[in-house]
């Protein structure tokens, strides 16, 4: 009897044990699902924080991403660029020359005479072609020289104007307005200590002028 009583008892924990371990099994496969499942929806956790460097979203390039940004074509060889203002290595730019002066030597002697230009009056202020000179003089003293021309022409004031502006450029001097009397028209030219003065008056079919100048000799 007591044989009998101890068989069934081990057959019935047999039977307990094995329903259990069936059971165990059965929770174990669903916890597993339920994680997998959870991976596999790609659902992020709210807070967590965003990573740089990340993958690209809809097309989007991630920001710190150095090889996504593109170079420049041209590179920073412009501002190397010479701008032509300076001389190519090897060459020698040319000497500058200065105008020459209008008394380049020593003064002249006093002189003054009619119906003629005198000697040693200077070149630049010579009168133009179609021109009767009336009087003209030379009066020098320590250095400084006075020249005077009156005359007449044929030429009208706008072509005795080009005459002495052509003329008196090559020696470096500057034109500025001048008062005169109505109907006149008058400029001077300075350089320096130098000036001329030109007072043009219409005259008939063409016109008078006078001259005057105040110049250094290169004498001194």
């Amino acid at each position: 009897m007591k044989r009998s009583t101890a068989i069934v008892v081990a057959v019935l924990v047999a039977v307990l044990f094995a329903a259990g371990g069936v059971g165990l099994a059965v929770w174990q496969a669903g916890t597993a699902s339920d994680t997998g499942g959870t991976a596999a929806s790609g659902t992020a956790d709210p807070g967590a924080e965003p990573q740089d460097g990340g993958a690209a979203v809809d097309g989007e390039t991630p920001a710190g991403d150095s090889t996504a940004e593109a170079a420049d074509p041209e590179g920073d060889a412009s501002d190397g660029d010479q701008d032509g203002s300076e001389a190519p290595a090897g060459y020698t730019l040319p000497p500058v020359t200065a105008a020459p002066t209008l008394v380049p030597g020593p003064a002249p002697r006093d002189a003054a005479a009619d119906g003629e230009v005198v000697d040693g009056f200077p070149e630049g202020l010579e009168p133009p072609p179609a021109s009767t000179v009336e009087h003209s003089s030379l009066s020098t003293d320590d250095g400084r020289v006075q020249a005077s021309l009156t005359g007449s022409s044929t030429s009208g004031v706008d072509e005795l104007l080009v005459h002495y502006r052509t003329a008196l450029a090559a020696y470096g001097m500057v034109e500025l307005p001048a008062e005169t009397a109505s109907g006149s028209t008058a400029v001077a030219f300075t350089r320096g200590d130098d000036q001329v003065t030109l007072v043009i008056t219409p005259d008939g079919s063409g016109s008078s002028y006078e001259l005057f100048g105040t110049l250094t000799s290169g004498g001194g």
